[in-house]
This record gives structure tokens, sequence and C-alpha cells, in this order.
């Protein structure tokens, strides 16, 4: 009466093995590629999220600067020796006005060297012109960025060619002959005007002295 007990144990035995095969079968091939999927799926949200706001961040700062610098020299700005480093156009004036006093220029001719004032020659400081310069440095966009550039802003001037040719003819004789225009003269005995030949003059060209 005893004997059918192992008999059921064993098919007990039987098919809790083959449950417990199914499952560890199917499990290796299904769940490795998934989390595979989601780590690469997560990893790419991460980047592209961090290069977002690094890209966003990056605009921000340089529309920040260009708006601090707006009708402002910007940092580092030099003019003729002076650091203009965030001065407006009306803090650059007596700027303008100290170095005009300032200016001095030595001609050297077959080797005798003179020195004159700006006022001597007839150089006039452009203040128009040398501010357009320095507003031309502070709209560049996202100037920030670029730390490398010569924010040097040369002096524009104007130069009298008459006042600078006569203080030449004055200081070096023989040398600035000043130039005479054709003319017209009345001869009463022929009863007619004469043309008179014009006369070259030896000078300077002012025009390349200003752009140096």
């Amino acid at each position: 009466m005893n004997s059918p007990s192992p008999r059921v144990r064993l098919a007990n035995r039987v098919t809790a093995s083959r449950i417990s095969a199914t499952v560890l079968a199917t499990d290796p091939g299904e769940e490795v590629p998934l989390a595979r999927t989601r780590v690469l799926r997560f990893t790419a949200i991460v980047l592209g999220t961090l290069l977002a706001v690094t890209i966003v961040g990056t605009l921000i700062v340089g529309m920040v600067a260009d708006s601090m610098y707006k009708n402002r020299a910007l940092p580092g700005s030099q003019l003729a020796g002076h650091d203009i480093s965030g001065l407006t156009d009306r803090e650059i004036d007596p700027v303008l006005t100290e170095v005009g006093t300032q200016i001095s220029v030595g001609l050297t001719v077959d080797g005798t060297t003179q020195t004159a004032t700006a006022q001597d020659l007839g150089i006039t400081v452009d203040r128009q012109l040398t501010l357009a310069r320095v507003a031309r440095g502070s709209t560049r966009s996202f100037w920030l960025f670029r730390p490398h550039t010569d924010r040097t802003v040369p002096l524009a001037v104007t130069i009298d060619a008459t006042r600078f040719n006569a203080w030449g003819e004055a200081h070096f004789p023989g040398r600035f002959v000043p130039a005479v225009d054709a003319g017209l003269n009345f001869d009463p005995t022929a009863g007619q005007y004469e043309v008179t030949p014009a006369v070259a003059g030896t000078g300077v060209t002012t025009t390349r002295l200003a752009e140096l």
C-alpha cells in the first residue's frame, strides 16, 4: 500500500527541473540587448543635454558681454599709448585733446633733423574718425571669444598741407619750395594778356602722412 509514493515524488521533480531549465534558457537572450539599448539611449540623452546647455550658456555669456560694452571701448583698447578700456565717446574726448597737444614730429632732410609740434605742422586730431574706429570694435558680436585680437585704435589726423610745407620751407631752405600756379598778366604795350607758366615746387605730400 505504500509503493505509489516514490513515483509521485519523481514526477514532481522532473516537472520542476523542466520549468527551471526553460526559464534559464530564455532570460539571457531577451534581457541583455534590452539593457544595452537603454544604456546607450540614456548616454545619448545626457550628452545631448550637456552639449545644448554648453552652447546656450556660451551664447548668453557672449551676448551679456556685448551688451555691457555697447558704445564703450573694449577691454584692452589702446589709443596713442592711452588705455581707453570701457570708456564712452564723451570720456575719450579729453584723451584726444591731450594726445593732440603731445604730438611731435621729427623731420630729417639731408641728414638734418628738425622737430615740430602738431600746431607747427597744421596737424589736427580727427575726432569723428577716431571715435568711429573705437565704435567699430565695440560693435563686433561675441568679441569676448576673440582674446587675441589687436585692440590698438589708430589715431586719425588731418594735415594742413600749406602750413606743413611753410614750416618745412622755413626750417629747410632750398628743400621746400612753394609751387607757383600759372597766371595771366596784362601787357599794356601789346594790349593783351600773357600767360605766365607755372613753377613746380618741392614739398611733402600730406596725404600719406595722415595715414601713418
